[in-house]
């Protein structure tokens, strides 16, 4: 079973977004505090702030903020492992004496870059510390919940993500991070009005247009998907033009069979009543491809009752639901596919189209029962995307059950019991992973995340100072 999309396009896009938080603060002029891509370029903003840094003549505050301007450069060309370390040595100069805003701002810097560097539980320690030191920060929520999306988590990202717009109403990434998640738990009609909000404020916002091109086609509105997938292809999201050209052909091609509709002649001798009733055109009934990701992930399953009216050319038309199949994103589902891709041809009478109004289906979306340990986990997987943390946890505690001998079952419930504040577990289960496999990056990563947490439960942060 394939993984859930969306697949984040480019990390460093979404970390690019928020770098540079503690570099605009710093009292100097020239190369080093102009903002970068303006007149100041990567390695020029890199020669001034080393210039400086050399100078021997900073205070220790002013050193701090020339190594975080120096680190934005370095980020900017890419340079990670350098950008890290000059966050680490500004962080190291000021000790308990930085203010804690600043402090935040810095952690929100190393979190941008681990998030640049695929490292999204590494990301995570970093933006903690950030919401830890400075909960009035927008940006530390918005990181936060980038990495907590990118392993996984939509529902608590989102939660991140309204943080973020509650401090700052009008800030567009959090707009776009919204609409990511609700597409990854399935809420089309909310991830279209959020990705629309982002568009709003920023019309040149590439990646809102390419997830909106997304959520309309899992809406079935391919006239409306192939301009904002056009769009998002001219504003050159990284890494996702090979991506984006075969959805627009998809959604073109989609649509055109959906304007193409046809009126065969009908065959064999009619009725005594003179009329024909309307029939289905090929495999177009076939609502398969209009199964929802996370529906799949969760096995999710029904049968939805529609209605819908014919016209004489067989064009479809006042799709309803007539009885809904428990799940709010299979009977979407079903609308969209009725709507979007059903064709027929038409009733006829005596040989001649008619409109026939009243027709009645059932949409069948259905996958195999949960049964082996690998669908109890995918089945974790889902329930965790969308929040159900309980419902994950029984479910991968079951797939560790059936096998105790992948490291990723582990991984898994580590992750869960992250997520429900119980880290002493979380810890346990990441070693067992890191056992397994003898070393395991992600899982690493994922243990410091858990112990960072555990201790800052412990000792949280002095309010108004840093580290």
């Amino acid at each position: 079973m394939n993984r859930i999309t969306p697949v984040v396009l480019g990390f460093a896009v979404l970390a690019a977004s928020i770098f540079g938080a503690a570099a605009g603060n710093a009292d100097s002029s020239g190369q080093c505090s102009r903002p970068l891509g303006v007149d100041v370029s990567s390695d020029q903003r890199i020669s001034a702030c080393t210039a400086m840094i050399d100078s021997g003549t900073l205070a220790t505050a002013d050193l701090a903020l020339a190594l975080a301007r120096r680190g934005e450069g370095y980020f900017a060309g890419k340079r990670y492992d350098e950008t890290i370390l000059d966050l680490d040595r500004a962080l190291e100069l000021n000790g308990k004496n930085m203010p804690a805003q600043l402090a935040s701002m810095i952690y929100v810097d190393k979190g941008s870059t681990y998030l640049a560097l695929a490292r999204p539980a590494r990301a995570g320690q970093d933006f903690n510390r950030a919401v830890a030191f400075d909960s009035r920060f927008a940006n530390a929520f918005y990181g936060r919940g980038v990495a907590y999306f990118l392993m996984g988590a939509a529902a608590r990202g989102r939660e991140d993500f309204d943080s973020a717009l509650t401090l700052q109403p009008n800030y567009v990434d959090a707009y776009v991070g919204r609409g990511m998640a609700d597409y990854a738990m399935g809420d089309i009609p909310h991830a279209i009005q959020e990705l629309g909000y982002a568009i709003l404020l920023k019309p040149d916002a590439g990646i809102a247009y390419y997830y909106r091109g997304l959520a309309y086609l899992g809406a079935g509105q391919f006239d409306l998907a192939v301009p904002d997938l056009d769009r998002a292809l001219a504003l050159k999201i990284d890494n996702a033009a090979a991506s984006m050209r075969d959805r627009v052909k998809a959604a073109n091609d989609a649509w055109s069979a959906r304007l193409a509709v046809e009126t065969p002649s009908v065959p064999g001798v009619p009725p005594a009543d003179g009329i024909l009733p309307a029939r289905a055109v090929g495999r177009s009934h076939d609502c398969s491809a209009m199964y929802p990701d996370i529906s799949r992930h969760l096995f999710e399953s029904g049968d939805v009752m529609v209605g819908y009216d014919l016209d004489a050319v067989g064009a479809i038309a006042n799709v309803t639901l007539l009885r809904p199949s428990g799940s709010e994103r299979l009977d979407r589902a079903a609308l969209a596919c009725v709507g979007a891709l059903w064709r027929n041809t038409p009733a006829s009478r005596n040989g001649q189209p008619i409109s026939s109004p009243g027709h009645q289906a059932i949409i069948r979306f259905s996958v195999p029962p949960l049964n082996s340990a690998k669908d109890y986990d995918t089945r974790a997987e889902g329930l965790t995307i969308v929040g159900q943390y309980a419902l994950a946890l029984a479910c991968i505690n079951h797939a560790i059950a059936l096998d105790d001998k992948s490291p990723g079952f582990f991984y898994r419930r580590g992750f869960i019991e992250y997520l429900m504040g119980d880290y002493a577990t979380a810890i346990a289960d990441y070693t067992v992973d890191i056992d397994l496999k003898h070393g395991d990056a992600k899982a690493t990563d994922a243990l410091d995340l858990a112990r960072a947490a555990q201790s800052a439960a412990a000792h949280p942060p002095v309010a108004g100072h840093g580290i």
